[in-house]
C-alpha cells in the first residue's frame, strides 16, 4: 500500500468551507476513481491546516486514479471553489505502512524480520512536470503546472481547513502486524453517511521523526514495549516510499527520510506523552506532534 499524509495551510477561517466541500463532493469522487480516503481531520493546534490521508494499492494505480480524479468532472466543476480556500498544499509525505511488530516481541530484542515491512526508508520523490498522461484525460493538467491550481495550492482537498488526526472501548483501528507487501494499516473502517454532523470525540496523535537508517527496527524493539506499557500502543506506523513521484502534478516532499506513527484516545483528555528512551540520539531534527480530531465523515474515528 502507499499513502499520502497531505497537510494544507489554507486562508484564515476556512477550513471548515474546505471541510465541507471535500465531505459533500471529494469522497465519493476519490473512491470512485480508485482512491482510499482514509482520514480527515481538524488540527487541534493550528485553526488553518487540514491535514487528511490517502491511500493506493500501489504507485502506478496511484498514478491511474489521481489521472482519472482530475481530469474527471467532480474535481472540475469544484477546483476554484476548493483552490480559494488554500495557500499551501504541497506539504505531501509520501509513505509505506510498516506493520507493528506482535506483541510477543520481549523489549530489548531484535524483531523478526518478518515483523516489519522491507521497504526502504530512503527518500527520493522528485518534484517535476506533469507526467504524460492518455490522451484526453486530464486535458486541464498543462505540463509544469498543477490542474488549474493557484500557486502552493491543492486540488484534492476537503471541505473545511486542518486536518486532524487510541484506547479501551474506542471504535479505532487495531494493531496488525504482516509482512505482506499489501499490509494495510487502516482497513476495514466505516465512513459515517452524507449529513453525518455528530463529531466524534476520539484524538488521533501523529508523530513525525526525521530520521536515520534502522529507525523502523529500532523502534520496534525499544519503543513499541514502552508504548504497549504505557497504554499508548502504536496503531499505526509508516516510513517514506522511495519511488518515483508518478504524478508530478502534485508535488510531495523529497529530499528527507520520515517514520511516522500514529496513537488513538478515545477522548483528547485521554491524551498523555510517552518518554521515548534513545529516541533523541536516532532523530535528525525536533519531532512534530499532531493533535487531530476527526470530521464529521472520517473513517478513521
Amino acid at each position: 500500500m502507499i499513502y499520502e499524509l497531505r497537510n494544507y495551510t489554507l486562508h484564515p477561517g476556512q477550513r471548515d468551507t474546505l471541510i465541507e466541500l471535500f465531505e459533500r463532493e471529494f469522497i465519493e469522487g476519490q473512491e470512485a476513481a480508485g482512491i482510499g480516503v482514509v482520514g480527515h481531520f481538524r488540527d487541534l493546534d493550528e485553526p488553518n491546516m487540514y491535514p487528511w490521508m490517502r491511500k493506493f494499492p500501489d504507485m502506478e494505480a496511484r498514478r491511474a486514479a489521481l489521472t482519472a480524479f482530475y481530469g474527471g468532472p467532480i474535481w472540475k466543476a469544484n477546483r476554484d471553489a476548493a483552490n480559494a480556500t488554500m495557500i499551501d498544499s504541497d506539504n505531501v509525505l509520501l509513505l509505506r505502512p510498516v506493520p507493528v511488530p506482535s506483541a510477543d516481541v520481549p523489549h530489548g530484542s531484535a524483531p523478526r524480520h518478518s515483523d516489519l515491512s522491507r521497504g526502504t526508508t530512503t527518500s527520493g520523490l522528485p518534484r517535476g512536470s506533469t507526467p504524460d498522461l492518455p490522451s484526453g484525460s486530464t486535458p486541464d493538467l498543462p505540463s509544469g503546472s498543477t490542474p488549474d491550481l493557484p500557486t502552493g495550492s491543492a486540488p484534492d482537498l476537503p471541505s473545511g481547513s486542518a486536518p486532524d488526526l487510541s484506547s479501551e472501548s474506542g471504535p479505532g483501528p487495531t494493531l496488525q502486524s504482516s509482512s505482506s507487501s499489501s499490509f494495510d494499516p487502516f482497513s476495514g473502517t466505516a465512513r459515517p453517511p452524507v449529513g453525518a454532523t455528530v463529531l466524534p470525540e476520539s484524538l488521533y496523535v501523529a508523530m513525525i521523526y526525521h530520521v536515520d537508517d534502522g529507525f523502523a527496527e529500532f523502534f520496534a524493539r525499544e519503543a513499541v514495549p514502552v508504548l504497549r506499557e504505557a497504554g499508548v500502543p502504536p496503531v499505526a506506523c509508516f516510513e517514506t516510499e522511495a519511488a518515483e513521484n508518478t504524478f508530478p502534478a502534485l508535488p510531495v516532499r523529497t529530499g528527507e527520510q520520515v517514520f511516522v506513527w500514529f496513537a488513538r484516545f478515545d477522548r483528547p483528555s485521554d491524551e498523555r506523552e510517552v518518554a521515548l528512551p534513545g529516541l533523541e540520539s536516532r532523530l535528525t531534527s525536533p519531532p512534530q506532534r499532531l493533535r487531530l480530531a476527526p470530521t464529521a465523515r472520517s473513517a478513521l474515528r
